[in-house]
């Protein structure tokens, strides 16, 4: 209101000379001041919302500045925090992505794009899990896949379709899936390198089953498998 008086004001004076300098300055002037008021009110409306639990109400204020300023990084990273408190992560991503196209170098940015990702990810994947314990391999790995869509570097999935491919006597396919894994996270995965051994050995595949006993134990001395691939690149060596 106390910008609206003023643009008034210099609009009429320009109804009545339009080559009037002053005025026109006038009216760009007082429009912009009028916007930082519009965007200063609203983010900070939003925010207050947003920590009170309105996420709405804090999509709706966020929704406003950006019609004001839609290239501001900061209100396209709060209203993405807000879409992803009401877990709708499809928005929530959209807006990141949007932000850090503005501000590739923000960490803050690239974090939460990728915990939402992970969060979108982990009903697919909780689902997958349950079909893997009830023995459903196929289900298992389809969600494993369909997760891996949104996260493509999780290693984890990786082994976990390992496992589903072993279980199925699938054993070629479970030593392609555990390489992935350890292409993804070679220490965490380290013990791939002893079940790939193992697989190699089942088919009689000594050289490569005696290399990867041997990297694994380069790896993890004292791991999980430590005594297992002692023993079996012995009586293989």
């Amino acid at each position: 209101q106390t910008c609206a008086l003023p643009i008034y004001a210099y609009n009429k004076a320009l109804a009545v000379d339009p080559s009037n300098d002053q005025a026109k300055v006038g009216v760009q002037a007082a429009t912009n001041a009028q916007k930082d008021t519009i965007v200063a009110e609203k983010y900070g409306s939003g925010g207050a919302k947003f920590k009170a639990g309105d996420y709405d109400g804090a999509i709706a204020d966020f929704l406003a500045v950006l019609k004001v300023n839609p290239n501001d990084p900061d209100t396209l990273f709060s209203l993405g925090a807000s879409y992803q408190a009401k877990k709708d992560f499809d928005n929530a991503i959209k807006c990141y992505q949007q932000a850090l196209a503005i501000n590739p170098k923000s960490q803050q940015f690239k974090d939460a794009l990728e915990q939402a990702y992970v969060k979108k990810a982990e009903p697919i994947i909780a689902a997958a899990v349950e079909k893997h314990k009830a023995k459903d391999y196929d289900g298992a790995i389809a969600g494993y896949t369909q997760a891996l869509q949104i996260t493509p570097n999780n290693a984890a999935l990786w082994y976990n379709i390992a496992s589903a491919e072993y279980a199925k006597q699938e054993y070629n396919r479970a030593k392609d899936a555990y390489l992935k894994a350890l292409g993804l996270d070679p220490k965490g995965q380290v013990a791939d390198w002893y079940l790939i051994g193992a697989i190699d050995e089942n088919f009689n595949r000594v050289p490569e089953a005696l290399g990867n006993y041997q990297k694994y134990l380069k790896e993890a001395p004292t791991g999980t498998y430590a005594a297992a691939a002692k023993e079996r690149f012995a009586f293989l060596s």
